[in-house]
């Protein structure tokens, strides 16, 4: 074919529709007019299905010189593939090419390149009049006279339809001229679509007939090789005037689903976009038909990611229009305002456990937002409480009142015989100091007390022995009642300059029964404690022994094994030991630095003043 034509482009989209979707794109013989537009040969137009207008996609003055567009395929990239009747020029910079020769243009930024050279691939001067690009670079061709591609060569007419691959070489006949009924006709233009069914149009200007109908050179036929069925697809009668079309590219709008196609009911409707594309939520179009309220191609300050209004509560969480969360109204981590629930931030959550949110403190709200009341173990200063122990009692150090009790208030008894001064310290505690007991009895003889401490390296083996001998007048009765009701404890104290420290302690209980007889015996001269089990606190024998005269008095004492807790050794002399009776009587004594015989890590020994 020898004369110039256009390229026109037949476009699926509603009137009022804004997107513009792409177009059935062709080329006629000659000049024509298509849906309102004149179009010039060598030009590419867009013709909407409806048929009521066309616009120009690609103009002829690209072209330096007027020229014959004999085949167009556009990529899904935008590149326009096409070939010329014969030598043309294009793009910038020039780019002069032949009839044979595939050239991929960019209309954006006026660039070309030869993709297919008619030299490289056929044995002599051809010229393309049809072409398909498929998907992985192969080619489907028509060219006007016979020819022969790849290697082996492979022989075609101008009627055949040839798959190509330029990669490869290798050539076959995709439709043989001699499905036509005469068997001689040239394909002008062609286009593959996935079904297998393929969209032509050959040169003869009547009486083409194919797949059992018969057409014009301005029909597009869609051609199904498998059962050799025809079908028209656009009648000549579009154009204004007889047109011969000479090239062909069916793109989306067509109403037939190409291959990078999602779907195509030739323009907008509710399962389709005009760009051939499912209608989905992020898809950037709104689709009322499909439940959405917007569609911002993704979550926006006013639109969900699912495609619904931005609003707090919705159960949506939209981080661009500042919600920190959003559970579709209160619950355990978020709040009716969609921020995360946090004690604090001045939203009440009662799904959170919180009765009440001031921000912080406030009289009527803890900071741990519960309800502020004196006694629920939470201190609050702006409520006037300077303490808040959990209880509503006095005497604890913090009253009823929740305020502090003075320092030196007595608070309860520890039940540590060693601490002898139970107060509040001011601030809200107990304090159980170790102050040694007051004239306690001691030996009328210097040096008669004597105390031995060993800490082994296993404590089954650690021992405490004191001695205390030629005590002062001390009868029977002094003792108490060990045996029923008046308990023993013997104390350690390091005395410092300011005050004394507890640093061991050994009770020996009253009653109590040892491997099934008396812990306690009375003797004639005393009375006796003995258990071999050591308990509570390591203490094996007690002896006491009354003195009606002087220097007669006797007490010995023994502990031992793991239930007794030894001091840390050496100790900081000066120190005393006591031996306290629940009736309130005492006996000690006390041990200087002279007294000392060992004083190591592992030994004690030391005498009494």
């Amino acid at each position: 074919m020898r004369v110039r034509h256009c390229i026109l482009s037949f476009t699926l989209v509603a009137l009022a529709t804004v997107a513009h979707a792409e177009p059935i794109r062709l080329s006629t013989a000659g000049a024509s007019s298509l849906g309102g537009l004149d179009v010039h040969r060598g030009a590419v137009a867009e013709l909407q299905s409806s048929r009521a207008f066309a616009r120009l996609f690609f103009d002829e003055r690209s072209f330096p010189n007027a020229e014959d567009v004999d085949a167009v395929h556009v990529l899904t990239n935008g590149l326009i593939v096409l070939s010329t009747a014969a030598a043309a020029t294009l793009g910038s910079p020039p780019l002069t090419f032949r009839d044979g020769d595939l050239v991929a243009y960019d209309p954006l930024h006026d660039t070309a390149s030869v993709i297919f050279s008619e030299s490289a691939h056929f044995t002599g001067n051809q010229d393309i009049d049809a072409v398909f690009v498929r998907a992985n670079g192969t080619l489907v061709l028509s060219t006007r006279d016979a020819a022969s591609l790849g290697d082996p060569p492979v022989a075609f007419t101008g009627g055949d339809l040839v798959a190509y691959d330029p990669v490869l070489r290798d050539a076959s006949i995709l439709v043989p001229s001699g499905r036509f009924v005469d068997g001689g006709e040239n394909v002008d233009a062609v286009h593959l679509l996935p079904d297998g069914r393929v969209a032509l149009s050959v040169e003869r200007d009547v009486g083409a007939g194919l797949g059992g109908i018969t057409f014009r050179d301005g029909d597009i036929v869609l051609y199904d090789p498998v059962t050799d069925e025809a079908s028209l697809f656009l009648a000549e009668s579009a154009f204004s005037d007889d047109e011969d079309v000479d090239a062909l590219h069916l793109g989306c709008g067509n109403g037939l689903v190409e291959s990078d196609e999602e779907c195509d009911e030739a323009g907008e409707t509710i399962a389709c976009h005009a760009d051939c594309t499912i209608p989905t939520c992020g898809d950037g179009v709104l689709d009322p038909a499909l439940g959405e309220q917007c569609d911002d191609q993704g979550e926006s300050a006013i639109c969900d990611r699912d495609c619904t209004t931005v609003a707090c509560g919705d159960g949506v969480t939209n981080a661009t229009a500042g919600e920190g969360c959003d559970d579709g109204g209160e619950s355990a981590l978020c709040d009716t305002d969609c921020t995360p629930a946090a004690c604090g931030d001045g939203t009440i959550n009662s799904s959170a456990g919180e009765a009440c949110d001031a921000a912080g403190e406030s009289v009527a709200c803890d900071a741990d937002c519960t309800t502020a009341v004196c006694g629920d173990a939470t201190l609050n200063a702006t409520r006037g409480e300077s303490c808040d122990d959990g209880g509503t009692l006095d005497g604890d150090c913090c009253s009823a009142s929740c305020l502090l009790d003075l320092a030196g208030t007595p608070c309860p008894d520890d039940g540590n015989a060693c601490t002898t001064i139970d107060a509040c310290d001011g601030a809200g505690s107990c304090e159980h100091r170790a102050v040694p007991a007051p004239d306690c009895r001691r030996p009328t003889v210097a040096g008669k007390a004597t105390l031995m401490i060993k800490d082994k390296p296993v404590d089954e083996k650690d021992k405490l022995v004191w001695k205390w001998t030629r005590g002062p007048v001390t009868l029977l009765e002094d003792f108490g009642s060990p045996e029923t009701t008046d308990d023993y404890t013997l104390c350690l104290y390091e005395d410092g300059q300011a005050s004394s420290a507890l640093r061991a302690r050994v009770r020996i209980p009253a009653g109590e029964t040892c491997r099934g007889r008396a812990c306690w015996r009375l003797r004639r001269s005393g009375l006796k404690y003995l258990d071999k089990d050591l308990t509570p606190d390591g203490a094996l024998k007690l002896d006491l022994k009354e003195g009606a005269v002087s220097g007669k008095a006797k007490i010995t004492m023994q502990a031992r094994g793991e239930q007794l807790t030894l001091p840390a050794l050496p100790l900081a002399p000066p120190f005393r030991v006591q031996l306290l009776a629940d009736n309130g009587i005492c006996w000690e004594a006390r041990y200087d630095a002279a007294g000392i015989r060992t004083n190591d890590e592992t030994l004690l020994r030391a005498r009494s003043e």
